[in-house]
């Protein structure tokens, strides 16, 4: 997260994420370090999205003493890291390509400059392929 803007961004979806969990607890919540590994074609990558989120249908629970998850996360977050171009590519085209190769269902990034261009909400449809999320006719964005 390069600004603090980004920061209240982020801590503002997360307040939101952990209210809703805790009137409706589907799913444990996870920040920052909690790394993750995710088989790909040609490769092994390890990633600690921003949040990530274990529905409690998962095969793989998440157990309280994880210092890694063992499984894929049903939903990974990462707040937009634009200092550089490289930065803007990870999140945007590497990240997105790996956590839909990997499973994971829903893929969200937030971008806290001025036009938030970059801001998206994805969902993995069944052939694997990242599409955004249709807001609903009030303008809202729901998960899956």
């Amino acid at each position: 997260m390069p600004d603090h803007v980004s920061c209240l961004m982020y801590d503002w979806f997360k307040i939101l994420l952990n209210e809703y969990l805790q009137n409706q607890p589907v799913a444990k919540m996870v920040s920052l370090e909690m790394a993750f590994h995710l088989v790909l074609p040609h490769q092994v990558a390890i990633r600690k999205p921003d949040l990530g989120v274990v529905l409690n249908c998962n095969p793989v629970p998440l157990g309280p003493r994880d210092q890694s998850y063992q499984g894929i996360f049903d939903l990974c977050l990462e707040s937009l890291s634009y200092s550089k171009p490289s930065e803007i590519k990870r999140d945007t085209v590497t990240k997105k390509r790996e956590y839909a190769q990997a499973g994971v269902k829903e893929y969200y990034i937030l971008d806290a400059r001025d036009a938030g261009a970059e801001t998206a909400f994805y969902q993995l449809t069944p052939g694997g392929v990242y599409v955004p999320i249709p807001p609903t006719s009030d303008g809202l964005i729901g998960s899956n």
